[in-house]
């Protein structure tokens, strides 16, 4: 079915306040990352793959949630 002008609000809110997060997570964990290993080089790539897979992780339990509700209304 179709959702609600309302419930797409919601749900566009959520994700925007999810990206923000996820974004200043990145931040303090390459910060952190270079901070306690100076002379290591930051492997970019997978720090990029883990924080990508909990932000969709993430985001697919938003949307999911989003379309039970819709559907128990």
């Amino acid at each position: 079915g179709q959702a609600s002008p309302d419930v797409l609000k919601v749900l566009a809110k959520e994700l925007n306040e999810l990206k923000t997060a996820f974004l200043q997570e990145l931040k303090k964990d390459v910060l952190h990352r270079v901070s306690v290993f100076p002379e290591e080089p930051v492997d970019m790539e997978k720090l990029l793959m883990d924080v990508s897979a909990a932000f969709q992780r993430r985001s697919h339990q938003i949307v999911s949630e989003h379309e039970r509700n819709a559907t128990d209304g």
